[in-house]
């Protein structure tokens, strides 16, 4: 098995067909069916009022279906829009310290190229499990749209594995703080 690291500075699908995965925190075994490149995906949360910031908006966009994983990065690409927060499941926040949490900020132009160096942004989502974001417009002007470019992987994954041994990788799909 290659060694491949989760977050790592380039944006590369984590697994190969035929390597095996450890998702967590369902604690499940699976082997990559397949693989398939998500070419950039702009969604729109919506308009935001000067200074004013959306929480827990939903886009179903990014789930898969049932026997499916999707490694994504994320770019908030309009002016003076922030991700401020991210989580999932709804009530169990990422990016979040004992007592601070931190912002994405917009400020980093990577037009169409596939963002390579956001590994903070890198998240995985398993089927349709609720992921919410939260923005906040930052500038001084009311915007219409706040549009958020996502990139990614989807993998197609075998029924679940029984037997668990090794080698596999492990894959974080939800918040720490959910952790079983």
């Amino acid at each position: 098995m290659v060694d491949r690291k989760i977050f790592s500075l380039h944006f590369e699908p984590v697994a190969q067909i035929d390597e095996r995965i450890f998702l967590l925190p369902e604690k499940t075994l699976h082997e990559i069916e397949w693989i398939e490149p998500i070419p950039k995906l702009d969604l729109d949360f919506g308009g935001i009022a000067a200074g004013s910031t959306i929480s827990e908006v939903e886009k179903n966009e990014i789930y898969v279906n049932d026997n499916e994983l999707a490694q994504w990065r994320f770019i908030p690409i309009t002016d003076k829009l922030v991700a401020t927060g991210m989580a999932c499941p709804k009530a169990l926040k990422c990016w979040t310290t004992k007592n601070a949490s931190g912002n994405l900020s917009w400020n980093v132009d990577y037009m169409d190229v596939p963002v390579e160096t956001l590994q903070l942004t890198e998240f995985f989502q398993y089927k349709s499990k609720t992921r919410v974001f939260s923005l906040k417009n930052t500038g001084t002007a009311d915007i219409s749209a706040s549009i958020v470019r996502f990139y990614g992987y989807i993998f197609i994954l075998s029924k679940k594995i029984e037997e668990i041994e090794k080698p596999y990788i492990s894959i974080p799909t939800q918040s720490r703080l959910g952790k079983s």
